[in-house]
């Protein structure tokens, strides 16, 4: 037997159909069961409908371990559910974050994302993702808004947007890894001390996500003459606590 607490109640599920007390007389068909009624899971446990109620049009019965929805394809466990008031039995922020289709909204979101990124590395004015979320969504509340965005950018369907965006940037203006490899050589080969040319050089490594910081100690022959500060900054752009 096992016991799960909803509502500050501890609700039993009984494994096996011996350790039902003899007062349980549990229906061996859930989806005829009421509020209350003891009914058998098709996983052969024995457990109690505490709610039952109408979504969408649709009956619905809840337990201590999850909501299901009254259908013949639809067969109730009781392995607890991490939303037990969810019927996809997920909670709303994995929802959010295993999604891997983004809405409309979420495409617009992460396009200006992108762009102030791509801003912020060049040395420019960028928008904060918080006010990002605010235009593009329908809220006016700042610290939801806030939240949210931060659970957004962490998602990978959103950076796979920014991603692109950055890289339809730079297909737009011909600048590709060879560009750059080339950029950086003359400057080396050059043998002067360019220092607006090899700043602008290395935000468009930065911005590029070329060189990731753990990847820096395998290229240092390749940009003799950069001190270790300036191969560091050629780490991939990551969005700082601000942007969070």
């Amino acid at each position: 037997m096992r016991e799960y607490k909803v509502n500050g109640i501890y609700h039993p599920v009984y494994d096996d159909l011996t350790e039902v007390p003899e007062t349980i007389k549990p229906k061996n068909n859930w989806r005829r069961g009421c509020i209350n009624d003891w009914v058998q899971a098709d996983d052969g446990s024995v457990l109690q409908i505490l709610r039952k109620e109408t979504l969408r049009g649709k009956t619905i019965v809840g337990t201590c371990t999850g909501t299901f929805r009254v259908a013949k394809n639809v067969k109730m466990h009781t392995d607890r559910n991490k939303d037990i008031y969810s019927l996809s039995g997920q909670t709303w922020y994995d929802r959010i974050a295993g999604r891997t289709k983004c809405t409309v909204n979420e495409k617009i979101f992460a396009r200006r994302v992108g762009r102030s990124v791509l801003r912020k590395k060049l040395g420019q004015a960028g928008e904060d993702p918080t006010d990002i979320y605010l235009g593009v969504f329908n809220t006016e509340n700042r610290p939801y808004a806030k939240r949210m965005a931060a659970i957004l950018i962490k998602t990978g369907r959103i950076q796979a947007l920014i991603d692109d965006e950055l890289k339809d940037v730079f297909d737009k203006n011909n600048i590709d890894l060879d560009y750059l490899i080339r950029g950086a050589k003359d400057v080396v080969d050059a043998g002067k001390n360019d220092s607006d040319k090899l700043k602008a050089l290395s935000m468009l490594w930065d911005a590029f996500g070329v060189v990731k910081k753990q990847q820096v100690t395998q290229v240092t022959g390749l940009f003799q003459g950069f001190t270790p500060d300036q191969l560091e900054t050629a780490e991939r752009p990551q969005l700082e606590q601000g942007d969070k």
